[in-house]
């Protein structure tokens, strides 16, 4: 039997959430994204991390494994957020994955049902990366 899996699309602009060099391949920043969400449940620039490891927290105290990617610019649409959201949940199963842009939100979670997921991004799309993720 074939399995077949959709076609993920990486965008460039993930090089810019861990300060590499906007022509470094896509996969390279995203295998640095997914280390940094190993190690600290979040990937995101150095001014928002903070807030946003206190968002984790909060969702950890209730029951939440969440985990966030925030890229600092947009990508041409929102689908390849998702795409992110889940190659950084094929490594965190449990784990409900929000990834953020200045316009654009995309999420994984295999605990929430995409309907319930889908309103929560229509929510997030404040343009403030600690506001969307609470």
């Amino acid at each position: 039997m074939t399995t077949w899996y959709a076609p993920l699309y990486i965008p460039g602009e993930i090089c810019g959430t861990v300060g590499a060099d906007p022509s470094t391949p896509p996969d390279q920043c995203l295998a640095m994204v997914r280390a940094q969400v190993d190690a600290d449940s979040v990937s995101a620039p150095p001014a928002v991390t903070p807030q946003l490891r206190q968002v984790v927290n909060e969702a950890r105290e209730h029951g939440i494994d969440l985990k966030i990617v925030v890229l600092d610019r947009n990508p041409p649409n929102d689908p390849p957020l998702r795409d992110v959201a889940t190659v950084v949940g094929s490594d965190h199963p449990d784990a409900t994955v929000l990834v953020l842009s200045p316009s654009f939100v995309g999420s994984y979670s295999s605990h929430f049902p995409r309907s319930t997921l889908e309103i929560g991004e229509d929510n997030a799309k404040t343009g403030n990366p600690v506001v969307s993720a609470q």
